[in-house]
């Protein structure tokens, strides 16, 4: 919750009037709008917060330690012994045949 980030200041000016109603006063409608985003936010990470402290009571230490080394392996896409990562690599490896030759001089 990035409330004082220039950046989330932006994206509220740049995000925020384009439902705000010509009929009020837009301070008010923009704190109103804000105040919402944060309600909602602050709602959505308690609730993941809340969800994973729940899993890793009921899995102990496994899963901290899972996640440890799923990111130490490169995730699934990233695992080096994984055959499409050697054929991916193995033409990286070949030795270049070609020769280089030297010019020809002209006689």
């Amino acid at each position: 919750m990035a409330l004082f980030n220039p950046k989330t200041m932006l994206f509220f000016a740049a995000f925020l009037p384009q439902f705000l109603t010509s009929a009020g006063a837009p301070l008010p409608q923009g704190m109103m709008l804000g105040g919402l985003f944060v309600a909602i936010a602050a709602r959505s990470d308690s609730l993941y917060a809340l969800t994973l402290g729940t899993l890793a009571g009921r899995l102990g230490g496994t899963l901290p330690i899972g996640l440890g080394l799923l990111a130490a392996a490169g995730g699934p896409r990233g695992a080096k012994w994984s055959p499409r990562y050697r054929r991916q690599t193995a033409s990286l490896a070949r030795p270049v045949t070609t020769r280089l030759r030297p010019p020809r001089l002209a006689a």
